[in-house]
């Protein structure tokens, strides 16, 4: 008897599948940016201190979201 695809490949393998997908492929074009002199990196770098401090934030989650 064949399994369905839902129980031959666990969700939690899918999502991080597609997070090495999305994260390989932010990081290949933010190093070609660089190679050009394109500054990719812009959050947290504003004066105003709300919109900084929501922005650093914002830098730790997306970062914080792959040991996740």
């Amino acid at each position: 008897m064949k399994l369905p695809l839902e129980e031959q490949m666990p969700y939690h393998i899918l999502a991080l599948a597609i997070l090495i997908i999305f994260y390989s492929i932010y990081l290949i074009k933010q190093w070609m940016q660089k190679r050009r002199g394109i500054k990719t990196m812009q959050i947290g770098r504003r004066k105003d201190s709300n919109i900084h401090t929501v922005e650093t934030l914002m830098s730790i989650a997306t970062v914080g979201i792959i040991p996740a």
